[in-house]
């Protein structure tokens, strides 16, 4: 409960609101250890001299300390996943664990892959986009658009600036040479992927590339005229933007 004062941190407040401090005063006062999943406010009670933790590391003494199972402890880390603690360490067994039992919805675990806390593997953090989005693309592909939205947005996020256009382009190859790509998942696709872009303001630039290295692809297997054929025919349901991006792509490969 808040207080009206600090009484042993008087010289934090600056005239400001000061309620958002009063546990880091109570701790201090009667000394006592905090317990604050706010990484700010434990930053600032280590500062005064107060010892802080947060859950996770609650958790881990608990396993280390065997009142926990490994399992238990994975079952324990994927609520908090899925109930938007966000910026728990990626594990493809925990991420699996808490999607599963949202019925791979994209919903807290998709806000999390969104940050870029969730890519320290980029490899097993977008393979289990493309896992998540793979299990929903027949059923609710509107789930799967937001499952790429969100593996779109947090990849731009992880990545600097001078590996960015590249990384994303690899990411939007391997989406489109998924198995489960066809003319009816294709919008559902590019849907995700474009409002990943508009997460983060980013241009289509990376995704186009794709097209255009996948477009390079089919000729090389089928030759331009069956290629153009091949193209076109996965973008009939598209929206007319993406359309015209495939034709142009078509029209402008430099072999033509």
């Amino acid at each position: 409960m808040s207080r009206p004062e600090l009484r042993s941190l008087p010289g934090l407040s600056g005239g400001r609101s000061t309620a958002w401090l009063t546990a880091v005063d109570y701790a201090r006062e009667h000394g006592l250890v905090l317990w604050c999943d706010d990484r700010v406010l434990r930053a600032i009670a280590r500062s005064q001299g107060v010892a802080a933790f947060g859950t996770l590391a609650l958790i881990e003494a608990c396993l280390h300390g065997g009142m926990l199972t490994p399992q238990e402890d994975l079952v324990v880390r994927a609520e908090l996943l899925r109930n938007y603690f966000v910026d728990i360490p990626f594990s493809a067994d925990l991420y699996r664990a808490a999607a599963q039992a949202d019925g791979w919805q994209a919903k807290a675990v998709a806000v999390s892959l969104s940050r870029p806390t969730a890519w320290s593997d980029p490899h097993a953090a977008s393979q289990f986009a493309l896992n998540a989005a793979s299990r929903v693309i027949s059923s609710l592909p509107h789930e799967a658009s937001d499952w790429l939205s969100a593996a779109y947005a947090g990849l731009h996020r992880a990545t600097t600036p001078s590996h960015r256009a590249r990384n994303l382009q690899v990411f939007s190859w391997q989406i489109l040479t998924q198995p489960w790509i066809s003319a009816s998942s294709l919008p559902f696709v590019l849907a995700g992927l474009h409002a990943g872009m508009d997460a983060v303001a980013d241009s289509d630039a990376p995704l186009q590339a794709a097209l255009t290295q996948y477009y390079g692809a089919l000729v090389d297997e089928l030759g331009h005229i069956t290629a153009a054929s091949a193209l076109m025919a996965l973008f009939a349901l598209a929206d007319q933007k993406d359309k015209a991006t495939a034709a142009r792509i078509v029209l402008t490969h430099p072999d033509r």
